[in-house]
């Protein structure tokens, strides 16, 4: 066995950094519904009917408090753009741009698998161009390019990739 924290058990405890706990186990599982990956992967598995999942806050997979505000992460992405959107309405524009460029970003990240043979391995740099531009800056510094308002950014902020690290250290291409 190998272990890479000073503990056994990987996700099955919590650390403290800055005076804050973080619990890194699974604490939602995604793309559950029909036809989603997740779901997908555990039929192919044969063990999806031996599963049982239930939704806690149909309403949101996650939320975030900062200070007195608070603000709940729907999983369905449209409706992250609309909520932000509504809650933030002289940033509509923006929110809309950069959770557009998360989209994009992903997407990009996820078909670099499927490119096979010499040229399609060629068309790489164009068929990636945004994960390109924005791949190597931290998750903070893409925020700060599209987004004003502190808060949205703080909320934004949040969703950083890797648990524990903070957005300024955290990668955006995996945002």
């Amino acid at each position: 066995m190998l272990e890479q924290h000073d503990v056994p058990g990987g996700w099955c405890h919590s650390f403290y950094l800055n005076g804050h706990r973080f619990t890194p186990g699974v604490h939602y599982v995604g793309l559950m519904a029909e036809g989603e990956a997740t779901n997908d992967l555990y039929r192919g598995l044969g063990i999806a009917n031996e599963l049982v999942f239930f939704r806690m806050n149909p309403d949101a997979y996650e939320h975030v408090c900062i200070g007195k505000e608070r603000f709940d992460f729907p999983a369905n992405f449209d409706l992250l753009i609309e909520r932000l959107s509504a809650r933030f309405p002289e940033d509509k524009k923006q929110i809309h741009k950069y959770l557009n460029l998360i989209r994009k970003v992903s997407e990009e990240l996820y078909s670099l698998p499927y490119f096979k043979g010499f040229w399609q391995k060629l068309t790489i740099p164009f068929k990636t161009k945004h994960f390109g531009k924005y791949g190597m800056f931290s998750v903070r510094k893409v925020i700060g390019w599209h987004i004003k308002n502190p808060l949205l950014k703080n909320i934004l902020n949040i969703q950083c990739g890797y648990h524990g690290v903070q957005p300024k250290k955290s990668p955006f291409c995996i945002a």
